[in-house]
């Protein structure tokens, strides 16, 4: 069987292996395959996955062709499991086995390390030394916003996002000083006053928030021509701020203070050419609340992002990336100052982890165009940052075909493979949407489409165990 089709290799079992045994083959599953003869003695990664007991995935499978109906896979050895310290899991005749494709070969600790990750291992080390930060930026559509993680569509869901989920385990298991104090804008591009509970307003009235949208959904804008402020309550301790935002003509003046004291430093006029600016403030070293003040008088501000640090405490900082509806090709759009592939790179992570694809999945992208556009997202974000796949995790079939959902996650792990990128395969944690929901990874309220909290922390996970993430 050629290697291509081994890729479609997924079959239910007859046996109950238990935590040793070996896997006897019952039937192939819906649009899948059966080994066949030309593959006895052949050895194989392996998928084993049953609902409600957990994922594991072995290397070194050997298949025993007994005539189809009644072959076997041998239980090989351990890559990971969702087990406790990778644990074997105790299988029984519901488990189902899938061949691994060769992308996923970067999850295991043989390959995944400092060699791919350069960039990333070198930052820090550096801030080990404390002579500089390390910034991981988690990049991606509503599923890495958070939306329904509250069991609302966005109220209050950056709480539940992956990228603050990894954050926070980051702080615990890290082993150096890890930070999530940053504001990319709302989730999506509508108008979410309450996506995030560290932001509050002031007689501001969001009547325009969300056009236009940057690196972490809708910026912060303000069109009221009176006095407002826009408040971000950081938990950590720094002494500098930088704010980035929109000049055009039309532009309206605006301030930055802490703690609603003075205004530090000179007003900032958002009247100029077309452009995105960015302004920094030193204050007292301390926890603070960040006051974004516009002034009265006419026009717009557009606030795309706060970001906070020390200059003698050097961190990992942890940003949210997540904009709800994005698409790959979006992350590569240079059509405005503010869209992705010009402001993006500029920030120049030391570690991206890019989870996209079901919104190219839900518009019908096909294998060959979602190739095209991860190609055109690494091409563009690899000079600067290591780049880590995160697979779409599985949507119902009304929002999206079975087909349409595999020809996507197909071309991100080719894709990992080709660029020697490291990949986590969050689509093969879940299985199908019906298998997530029953291992409760989706909200019964939800839309069909994103995780809620039990989802999100399984993602989270799934990153938390990429070898190489930590010091």
């Amino acid at each position: 069987m050629a290697n291509t089709a081994r890729d479609l290799i997924k079959c239910s079992i007859s046996n109950a292996p238990g935590t040793t045994g070996g896997f006897t083959l019952a039937a192939a599953a819906a649009n899948s395959l059966m080994p066949v003869a030309g593959d006895d003695g052949l050895k194989f990664k392996l998928n084993i996955t049953q609902n409600g007991v957990g994922t594991e995935i072995r290397k070194d499978c050997t298949y025993t062709h007994n005539g189809g109906t009644g072959s076997t896979f041998g239980r090989g050895t351990m890559v990971r499991s969702t087990g406790t310290a990778d644990a074997a899991l105790n299988f029984g005749s519901s488990a189902v086995v899938r061949v691994v494709p060769s992308a996923e070969d970067f999850l295991t600790t043989e390959i995944v390390g400092a060699s791919l990750l350069p960039r990333y291992r070198a930052a820090l080390a550096a801030t080990a030394a404390n002579t500089a930060d390390t910034i991981i930026a988690y990049m991606g559509d509503s599923t890495v916003a958070g939306a329904y993680g509250s069991g609302d569509d966005w109220d209050t869901c950056r709480t539940y996002c992956p990228p603050v989920l990894l954050g926070n385990w980051l702080k615990t298991s890290m082993g150096l000083p890890v930070s999530l104090d940053a504001a990319f804008g709302q989730g999506a591009s509508a108008v979410e006053l309450l996506y995030d509970p560290r932001v509050t307003r002031t007689t501001w009235t969001g009547s325009n928030d969300g056009t236009p949208a940057g690196l972490g959904g809708g910026a912060y804008r303000n069109d009221t021509n009176e006095a407002a402020s826009i408040n971000f309550a950081f938990v950590d301790t720094f002494d500098t701020i930088e704010v980035d935002y929109l000049t055009n003509s039309g532009g309206a003046d605006f301030t930055i203070s802490v703690d609603g004291g003075a205004a530090i430093g000179a007003t900032v006029s958002s009247t100029g050419t077309l452009a995105l600016a960015t302004t920094s403030r030193t204050c007292a070293s301390g926890t603070h609340t960040v006051n974004i003040n516009r002034l009265a008088g006419a026009g717009f501000i557009c606030i795309f992002a706060v970001r906070v640090r020390h200059s003698t405490t050097k961190r990992v900082l942890c940003w949210n990336w997540g904009v709800g509806g994005s698409a790959v090709a979006a992350w590569t759009d240079t059509t405005y100052p503010w869209t992705p592939g010009n402001y993006a790179p500029t920030l120049a992570p030391h570690l991206i982890l890019v989870q996209l694809g079901i919104n190219d999945a839900i518009a019908s992208r096909t294998n060959a165009e979602a190739l095209t556009d991860y190609q055109a997202l690494v091409d563009l974000y690899r000079p600067t940052s290591d780049i880590v796949f995160v697979t779409p995790t599985p949507v119902a079939a009304a929002s999206a075909t079975l087909v349409d959902q595999r020809d996507i996650v197909t071309a991100c792990r080719e894709i990992a493979q080709r660029n020697g990128c490291p990949i986590v395969d969050a689509a093969a944690v879940f299985g199908t949407y019906l298998a997530g929901a029953t291992a409760g990874y989706f909200e019964p309220a939800d839309d069909a489409v994103h995780p809620g909290p039990t989802g999100y922390q399984a993602i989270a996970d799934a990153v938390a165990r990429l070898p190489g993430l930590l010091r």
